[in-house]
């Protein structure tokens, strides 16, 4: 079994532990209970780019415009 992926949430950014074969299944953020991923971009400004960054395991495409 594969060690579990932290990744943060979208809208809260909270931390979330969630086991490698469960990320195609749509987990939900355990804070706010929003999805962890909803294939929409999410707009970060400093501190939330930074804690986003920090808090998750995943690849993370940015685009500075």
């Amino acid at each position: 079994m594969a060690e579990p992926v932290h990744v943060a949430c979208p809208v809260c950014l909270a931390k979330n532990r969630v086991p490698a074969e469960r990320l195609a299944a749509n987990p939900v953020c355990g804070r706010c209970k929003r999805a962890l991923f909803d294939a929409q971009p999410v707009a970060l400004a400093g501190t939330s780019f930074d804690a986003m960054l920090q808090r998750t395991d995943l690849p993370v495409v940015v685009d500075f415009w």
